[in-house]
């Protein structure tokens, strides 16, 4: 199996099928189709280095991009909410998330099908100008939303963190948008730590897998992001890990002290629930849950943080500067983390 290269996004073969590719995400595996090429480049551009070619292994979610403009047909449906409809376990959104695509889920047995097809309204098409966020929004509507969705009514629930393997430990910080957790991320990758996710991960309380999406940091070189960063793809990324530290992060003089659980997970769930890139993920897993009965109207977010914070030691540490040593260099260095079986 290999990578799907950037040639295949931009062959022209005209109407039909641009690229097809398997994905790993949230602890599943989507098959992935693409006919826009434009939408095509933009998925390859984030995440290609994590496509690989189709295969004929399992997959547990498909995702399709239609080169197509028409609205899907609503014959027999009825209304859901403003904007969704349903037909048995059919459901079809407009404007899903306002990001200018319309949505139509199938649940094909066990596994579900999204289909989406662009039909952005006057005032989205505005939006877009503001390209940085309407580039964003699709990359989360069409590649992480309908992950998160089906990994939720697998057990798992979204966190915002990011995570990171580092001598052999596994480390999940946590903190609100802003703080500095992608910046401890590429510092602990530089230094030779393996990366998880940047700042998206699914849990059940023990394990976390990665979402995949690009890292956003400043200086990236790559295509602009918002708050004046930039994505870099996510290279040789690990697929799941079991955390053995849970950090959380605060800007301040430099220094580390031991958390108790309930102030750790608190922590987790307000970070999680201020992130930007969940703003809306959270109507669109009530919308898909109320319309097909399957999975929870909302991820356990609160109980699988409070599993984590339970299961590992909790740190706090404060960086004030960008060239302060590592994050896991402060925190095995105080010992605090030790004291609780890390070594």
């Amino acid at each position: 199996m290999g990578s799907l290269g950037m040639e295949v996004t931009a062959s022209d073969t005209g109407a039909g099928e641009r690229f097809s590719g398997i994905l790993g995400s949230a602890g599943e595996r989507l098959a992935l189709r693409c006919e826009p090429r434009r939408v095509a480049r933009a998925l390859t551009d984030a995440v290609g280095g994590e496509l690989m070619l189709p295969d004929d292994g399992p997959v547990s979610v498909v995702i399709e991009i239609e080169d197509d403009g028409r609205p899907f047909a609503l014959t027999g449906f009825e209304p859901v909410t403003r904007g969704a409809w349903r037909r048995g376990r059919e459901v079809v959104c407009a404007n899903v998330c306002s990001s200018g695509f319309d949505l139509r889920v199938q649940l094909d047995g066990d596994r579900p099908r999204f289909t989406f097809r662009r039909r952005p309204p006057i005032a989205v098409k505005a939006a877009a100008l503001l390209a940085p966020r309407a580039r964003q929004l699709t990359l989360l509507t069409l590649l992480a939303y309908p992950v998160m969705w089906w990994a939720a009514r697998n057990g798992r629930a979204p966190i915002h963190v990011s995570a990171f393997e580092t001598s052999g430990h596994t480390m999940l910080v946590a903190g609100p948008a802003g703080v500095g957790k992608s910046t401890v991320l590429q510092q602990e990758v530089a230094g030779g730590g393996r990366p998880i996710s940047d700042n998206l991960c699914v849990t059940d309380g023990v394990r976390v897998w990665p979402v995949s999406e690009p890292m956003r940091i400043e200086g990236a070189g790559g295509k602009r992001a918002p708050h004046g960063r930039a994505e870099k793809p996510v290279l040789e990324r690990l697929g799941e890990a079991v955390p053995g530290v849970l950090v959380v992060l605060r800007r301040g003089p430099a220094a580390v002290r031991r958390l108790d659980p309930p102030a750790a997970a608190r922590a987790l769930v307000a970070g999680t629930y201020m992130a930007g890139e969940l703003r809306r993920f959270w109507s669109f897993a009530a919308t898909l849950g109320a319309a097909t009965d399957v999975g929870p109207s909302h991820p356990p977010v609160l109980a699988v943080a409070e599993a984590l914070s339970k299961a590992m030691p909790c740190v706090e540490v404060a960086r004030e500067a960008l060239d302060d040593p590592p994050v896991s260099s402060l925190v095995m260095r105080s010992g605090v983390a030790a004291r609780e079986g890390v070594a």
